[in-house]
């Protein structure tokens, strides 16, 4: 059953340009299913940052927390 629903100008740029050749349900049970990190915390919702620029992040952190922690307490 189809149904229409009235959704802001930006976000409907966001679905047309993720849409491709999948319909739009698709698009929006792919976003619902998704299980990363950065989409489940919202933290890609602009698009800018990729997923990999974001694990390096995490993962800079944690080196520089483990030394901090190492320095501290030795």
């Amino acid at each position: 059953m189809a149904r229409t629903i009235s959704v802001a100008d930006d976000v409907f740029e966001w679905l047309k340009n993720e849409k491709g050749d999948r319909s739009y349900s698709e698009v929006l049970r792919d976003f619902r299913d998704r299980k990363s990190f950065s989409e489940v915390n919202g933290i890609n919702s602009l698009g800018n940052v990729s997923e990999d620029e974001i694990e390096e992040a995490l993962s800079s952190a944690e080196e520089e927390t483990e030394s901090k922690i190492k320095e501290r307490f030795q």
